[in-house]
């Protein structure tokens, strides 16, 4: 049987015939079967032939596509032995086997070995003719993305360009039911060409340490980080808001797996809109984002004063400024003249931002200013020792703490009507010592008053006809005097002069939850409820302490000049107006 066609593992019957010298048949003769090197097997492997001299045995065929080959003989016949030839064919394929290199490495954006599959029947055989679809993720880039196995049963997506980020590149390929076939290469990036602000600079207050630490990368053209550069980064000021403005810390700083990190860096004075660049022989620079440095950015004098508050109109953008027998106008962050004069020793000052009426407590009792024009309407009389001052700007009410009412009837929180410029005499609530600091709290409509000598703070409800004590939060630090609530927090803070520190006060419960150490001889405290933040006056030295509201801990202390007496703050931009006393200057602080 020469040139037979058939499907591996098919059996197919193989005869030969013995016959004598003169052509007879021969009976009884063994003929011996044997399969090619191909494989395959012959059954039986020994038979007789029969009585017209055929001996028969069926083949089956090896695994592998082909030519394949099986023998008959009888030791020394001539022509022994017989050899038989059959071309065994492919199955349907069932598999797609890897035929290349898997998994491999590559840069970005290179080539790669390309992905070639075998498509095979049971044995390994290769099936041509069957699509291939490649697919590629991870960025890569394919050569085709289907190909028909040749007679090999061979395909290939004819070439794979790896994707420019660092990662994995795959590649998989199906072909019907069959089991897919899935490639792997690991790109790397690309030799170092640029730098990145992997970490920006961000706001932080002048000489003090930008945080989180301002990192650089060392970057492939792609934007992947260099591993492993050691390059050392240098930084260096860009946009300098402040001429005189130094970049301080450590400034060179060699990379570590492409990254330099620079945990030390300040700016040393106060700006908006700085921004870091760069550095690193021939590799591209980079620019930072803008950002702000916070501090004192200006000083305005103030003719003269001594200051000893202030206060802000956030709708005129006015401050008002008192001091020893005057008062200063600021507008547009300049002193307005003539000041304002007749006061007698006054000690505080609130604005009433819905009606423009300013109110400045004084030895003569209340003046009343009208922020229209900035003269004085009249002195309302309150009794003796006016101290602290607050608004009710919705009840147009103002509370002043004296150490005796106008009746002479001992220390007490007196109201004025301000549609009428009258005490409320029927809403006189009496203290049990003489208060300094007063502070209104819109939120539950209390007025707070600190109480020096009693290390305490009385809570009074000031509703018209039942005015009335509340609370008293007692045992606070010795000197209770500034008082100032922070309506988002529903916190209150009381600054605790002789203790140099803070109480700070859960409205909820009227509880003290916190103590805070701050400066010498701390008095007013201003509160930034967008920013979360309260500033003391350390009125003993030359600084402002500044606490995180929602952490509960002092972050920064800025040296603003002697004698801080008040910290007022404009809700829309954030700047804080401290005068101090003793050098007739009202500093900006820019957060």
């Amino acid at each position: 049987c020469e040139g037979e066609h058939a499907a591996q593992g098919g059996a197919t019957a193989y005869s030969v015939a013995v016959k004598n010298a003169v052509g007879l048949p021969v009976q009884g003769v063994q003929v011996h079967w044997a399969a090619g090197p191909a494989g395959g097997s012959m059954t039986p492997v020994t038979s007789l032939t029969d009585v017209n001299g055929i001996a028969t045995s069926s083949r089956a065929l090896g695994p592998g596509a082909g030519t394949q080959t099986a023998t008959a003989s009888v030791g020394g016949l001539t022509g022994s032995p017989v050899t038989f030839t059959a071309t065994a064919l492919a199955g349907a394929a069932t598999q797609l086997v890897k035929q290349s290199i898997d998994p491999q490495t590559g840069t970005v954006a290179t080539a790669v070995t390309a992905p070639v599959v075998k498509v095979a029947d049971q044995f390994g055989n290769g099936v041509a003719g069957v699509i291939v679809d490649f697919a590629a993720t991870g960025g890569g880039i394919l050569g085709a993305a289907k190909d028909t196995s040749d007679g090999a049963g061979l395909t290939t997506a004819g070439s794979w360009t790896l994707g420019n980020v660092v990662g994995t590149n795959t590649v998989t390929a199906t072909a019907g039911a069959l089991p897919a076939k899935t490639f792997t290469a690991t790109s790397v990036a690309d030799v170092p060409a640029r730098l990145a602000f992997l970490t920006e600079p961000t706001r932080a207050l002048a000489g003090d340490t930008i945080d989180p630490a301002v990192q650089v990368a060392i970057q492939d053209q792609y934007g992947n980080l260099a591993l492993p550069a050691k390059d050392v980064v240098s930084l260096g000021l860009g946009v300098v808001p402040n001429p005189g403005a130094k970049l301080v810390g450590t400034v060179d700083v060699a990379a570590i797996n492409g990254v330099a990190s620079f945990g030390n860096l300040a700016i040393d004075s106060a700006g908006i809109g700085y921004t870091i660049v760069s550095m690193s022989g021939p590799l591209t620079g980079a620019e930072s984002k803008p950002f702000d440095i916070g501090g004192v950015i200006k000083a305005i004098p103030v003719t003269r004063l001594g200051p000893v508050a202030a206060a802000l109109n956030a709708q005129t953008k006015k401050v008002y400024v008192p001091g020893t027998s005057l008062l200063s106008v600021l507008i547009d962050e300049r002193e307005v003249l003539p000041q304002l004069t007749g006061f007698e020793s006054p000690f505080a000052v609130a604005a009433n931002e819905a009606t423009n009426q300013v109110y400045v407590s004084s030895l003569a009792g209340v003046a009343a200013i009208d922020g229209l024009a900035d003269v004085v309407r009249l002195v309302i009389p309150v009794g003796t020792g006016p101290k602290g001052v607050a608004v009710n700007e919705v009840a147009n009410r103002v509370y002043v703490a004296v150490a005796s009412d106008p009746l002479q009837r001992g220390p007490a929180l007196v109201p004025i009507d301000g549609s009428k410029d009258l005490v409320a005499i029927a809403d006189v609530v009496p203290l049990p010592a003489p208060g300094v600091g007063v502070a209104f709290n819109p939120n539950d409509g209390f007025v707070y008053v600190a109480i020096p000598t009693l290390q305490e703070v009385v809570v009074i409800d000031p509703k018209p006809g039942s005015a009335r004590v509340v609370g008293e939060i007692r045992n606070l630090g010795k000197g209770t005097y500034g008082v100032a609530v922070d309506v988002r927090t529903k916190l209150v803070y009381v600054t605790n002069r002789d203790d140099d520190n803070v109480s700070v006060i859960n409205t909820v419960d009227f509880k003290e939850i916190a103590r805070l150490p701050v400066g010498r001889l701390p008095e007013a405290v201003g509160i930034d409820p967008d920013r979360g933040v309260a500033y003391v006056g350390n009125s003993g030295e030359n600084t402002v302490s500044l606490i995180d509201g929602a952490k509960l801990n002092v972050f920064a202390t800025l040296i603003v000049g002697p004698t801080p007496k008040a910290a007022v703050v404009d809700p829309v931009s954030g700047r804080v107006y401290v005068p101090t006393q003793t050098d007739d200057l009202v500093r900006v602080i820019q957060p």
